[in-house]
C-alpha cells in the first residue's frame, strides 16, 4: 500500500547551480519550494549515501522550502566517502542551498524520450530515459539509465559531447537495479554501465537521445507528492543480523558434515572388522 501526500505544485523553476568541493559535487534546481539535488562523486568513486547526509539536508527545509530532495546519482566505480567526503559534501549541500535560493526564477519547457538498449549488456530492460529541461532558452538535461553504476570516465565524456551539441549535462544517474545480480561472474557481481561495451558507442547514443528532444519541447509544469510504501525492505542491521546467521548456521552445518564423515569412516572400519573378506 503506498499513500500519496500532495507537497507543492508550479510553473516556475531555476536555472542549475552546481557546487564543488574536492571529489563531492552537488547540482540542484528550484522548484517553486522544493530543492531537487543530485550527488556525484564521479570519477573518484561511489556514493551510497550515509542515512546522517538526509537527516542533513532536514535543516535547510524552513524559510519557504518545504523540501530538500537528494538523489545518489550513483555513476561512478571507487570507494565508498570517507569521512572527510562527507564533510565536504555537507558543505556543498549547505552552500548550495543557500546560492538557490537567491536564483532568479523561470517559466520552462521539458521534453521526455525513453529506449531500450538490448546491444548494451549492461543496461537492462527499462533501457535509458532522457529529459529535456529548456530554462531561460538554455537547454539542460538529465538521464536515468537502467544499470548498476557506471565507469568513472562516463560522465565527463558525456559531459563533453553534449557541450558540443549546445546541451548542457545536469547529471546522469543510475538506477542501481542489480538486474544482473547472480547472473555475471565478475568479481562485484554486476558489470557497470560500459564494463563491456564500448562506452563511446554507449555515449553516442545519448547524446543524439538528447538531440532529438529540441525538436518539440512543451510547456512545463511541476507537481511533488510525498509517498510512504508499506513494503518491507532489508536494511543494514538486518543484513548483517542475517549475516551472522547464515556464519553461524554455515559453522554448524561443517562440524555436523565432519562429524558424519567420523562416523561413516568408523562404521565402515566396523563392518570390516566384523565381516572380513
Amino acid at each position: 500500500c503506498i499513500r500519496d501526500r500532495y507537497i507543492s505544485k508550479g510553473s516556475l523553476c531555476t536555472k542549475p547551480v552546481r557546487v564543488c568541493k574536492n571529489k563531492v559535487t552537488a547540482t540542484g534546481l528550484k522548484f517553486g519550494d522544493i530543492i531537487l539535488v543530485f550527488i556525484t562523486f564521479a570519477p573518484y568513486g561511489i556514493e551510497d549515501l550515509p542515512s546522517e547526509i538526509y537527516a542533513y539536508v532536514k535543516e535547510f527545509e524552513t524559510n519557504g522550502i518545504k523540501k530538500v530532495i537528494l538523489i545518489d546519482s550513483h555513476n561512478a566505480l571507487g570507494p565508498l566517502p570517507s569521512s572527510e567526503d562527507v564533510d565536504d559534501l555537507k558543505n556543498c549541500l549547505s552552500e548550495l542551498i543557500k546560492k538557490i535560493k537567491e536564483e532568479p526564477v523561470y517559466t520552462f519547457k521539458y521534453n521526455f524520450i525513453q529506449k531500450s538498449f538490448p546491444e548494451f549488456k549492461e543496461i537492462g530492460p527499462a533501457g535509458a530515459s532522457c529529459l529535456l529541461l529548456l530554462i531561460d532558452n538554455c537547454p539542460f538535461v538529465i538521464y536515468s539509465i537502467d544499470s548498476n553504476n557506471a565507469i568513472p570516465q562516463i560522465r565527463s565524456f558525456l559531459e563533453e559531447e553534449l557541450q558540443k551539441k549546445g546541451l548542457i549535462l545536469i547529471e546522469i544517474c543510475t538506477t542501481d537495479s542489480h538486474f544482473s545480480s547472480g547472473k555475471v561472474l565478475s568479481e562485484k557481481g554486476y558489470y557497470a554501465l560500459g564494463e563491456l561495451s564500448d562506452y563511446n558507442c554507449i555515449v553516442s547514443q545519448l547524446v543524439d537521445m538528447a538531440t532529438k528532444l529540441l525538436d518539440s519541447p512543451l510547456q512545463g509544469v511541476f507537481k511533488s507528492f510525498y509517498c510512504k510504501s508499506n513494503q518491507k525492505i532489508l536494511g543494514h542491521s538486518q543484513i548483517d543480523a542475517y549475516s551472522r546467521f547464515l556464519n553461524i548456521t554455515l559453522t554448524r552445518a561443517k562440524r555436523g558434515a565432519l562429524i558424519l564423515f567420523l562416523l561413516s569412516i568408523l562404521l565402515f572400519a566396523s563392518t570390516m572388522i566384523f565381516y572380513p573378506s
